[in-house]
């Protein structure tokens, strides 16, 4: 399957996937934020640590 990044973002809109898809890079993948606030960074870490339990 060939498909341009607008393609995919359009087709996954269409379908009603969550995310913006407008931001892939040419290979599909995004660049990660690393901007959580220390609220957000609390609710990652209470997730991860009820998984390594």
């Amino acid at each position: 399957m060939n498909m341009s990044v607008a393609d995919y973002a359009r087709e996954c809109a269409a379908r009603g996937l969550r995310g913006d898809y407008s931001v892939c890079r040419a290979d599909f993948t995004v660049a990660q934020g690393y901007n959580y606030s220390d609220e957000e960074q609390a609710v990652w870490r209470t997730l991860c640590d009820r998984q390594t339990k």
